[in-house]
């Protein structure tokens, strides 16, 4: 069932009972998209998802101008997703970290300009997390357009969130806010260093969960040190190859959901 992106919806847009139509404004691309690339007819059925949970499946009725004529069928507010948060380091491939991060679920994606980071984009990156205008970062727009897109893939009901405060130009801040971040979760799963275990480590679903993946160039020497800092029972690793970073991302979170 194909999914659609609608922010400006509310439970309370869908109070009314199924013999009743109701419509919803559709902004403009999405509009061109549903009707002349997917075809949208009518009596299909569609998923609408607003962002903060709500889930609402509509059988489609006929387009209006720029809103979209349907008959409700049901409404419910799915669950938050799991606390469990990703620190990926900024390289080239981030696109694809945050495309895959939203559709297995996580909730909260760290880019993390790590000792051997490399993106270009990673001194307007720093200008946004130290508060300047996101207008100066047309990535931010790009990796929000992806998110969109992968929700509606996936029919993920909750966007990802993302949070550039480890995006420090000084290399050796960014290390320190990522320990300091790290010792607030019960559990902090590394790809790159730690217990080996015969099955690999697992994660409790309930239980706020850190997972840390560098780049491709891996963890420096220093910033192994600052994560062996952390309690030996809250830091593990599982003995994989050398991964690129969204490989890395698929195969470790898809173990933990496993």
């Amino acid at each position: 069932m194909r999914a659609i992106y609608v922010p400006t919806v509310a439970a309370t847009d869908f109070e009314q009972t199924s013999a009743h139509p109701c419509r919803i404004t559709l902004a403009s691309p999405s509009l061109h998209h549903l009707k002349k690339v997917v075809r949208l007819r009518p009596t299909e059925e569609i998923k609408i998802l607003n962002g903060r949970g709500l889930v609402v499946v509509a059988t489609v009725q006929q387009f209006v101008d720029d809103q979209l004529e349907i008959i409700p069928q049901t409404c419910q507010q799915a669950a938050p997703p799991r606390p469990w948060d990703l620190v990926v380091g900024l390289t080239k491939d981030f696109d694809e970290v945050v495309r895959l991060a939203q559709e297995l679920g996580v909730r909260r994606l760290y880019p993390w300009n790590s000792l051997y980071s490399v993106h270009p984009a990673t001194k307007q990156l720093a200008l946004a997390a130290a508060g300047a205008s996101s207008s100066v970062v047309p990535l931010l727009d790009r990796w929000q357009r992806i998110m969109v897109a992968a929700m509606e893939q996936s029919n993920h009901p909750w966007p990802l969130e993302l949070d550039l405060s480890l995006c420090c130009l000084n290399k050796e801040e960014g290390q320190a806010k990522l320990h300091a971040l790290a010792l607030e979760y019960p559990q902090v799963f590394t790809a790159h260093l730690g217990k080996v275990q015969d099955q690999g480590p697992k994660a409790n679903q309930q239980t706020p969960l850190l997972l840390i993946i560098g780049p491709e160039g891996g963890l420096g020497e220093q910033e192994v040190h600052a994560l062996q800092q952390i309690s030996a029972n809250k830091l593990l690793g599982l003995p994989t190859p050398i991964l690129r970073t969204p490989t890395a991302v698929s195969a470790l979170y898809g173990h933990l959901l496993g």
